[in-house]
């Protein structure tokens, strides 16, 4: 089994120079007893999958067929996907991953760009990398 009952999975990626931000992509295996759909896989932003007002959300449309919350019903502004079966929350999680990576990428070349400018004498990229950073 993937991810076992009641249990979670966070993936630890965050923004570069950031840690516990609440951002990574994660995924919950939900275990309800007595209800309809007992189990449900969450899929999104930890802050977000672990928020209980969320869950409830989630489960309400996963009853209703539908499988994601809006961002404007959401901690941090990101969708959280609910799933039935594991195939389709672990796609989604490791293509979450997967963004999250590149965009690590991206932001680290643009800070090395950044640096290497500043190192040549240019201030609006030493500026940029004093107060975006």
């Amino acid at each position: 089994m993937w991810l076992a009952r009641n249990r979670y999975k966070c993936s630890g990626i965050e923004p570069p120079g950031c840690y516990n931000t609440g951002h990574a992509p994660t995924v919950i295996h939900q275990y309800y007893s007595g209800l309809d759909h007992k189990e449900m896989y969450l899929v999104g932003c930890e802050l977000d999958v672990m928020n209980t007002g969320v869950r409830i959300r989630a489960y309400n449309k996963l009853c209703n067929d539908g499988y994601v919350v809006p961002g404007k019903n959401t901690l941090t502004g990101h969708k959280v996907y609910a799933y039935i079966t594991m195939a389709p929350a672990k796609r989604r999680y490791e293509s979450l991953c997967q963004e999250a990576m590149a965009k690590c990428e991206q932001e680290i070349a643009r800070i090395h760009a950044l640096r290497t400018q500043a190192e040549n004498g240019d201030l609006s990229a030493a500026l940029s990398l004093g107060l975006d950073y």
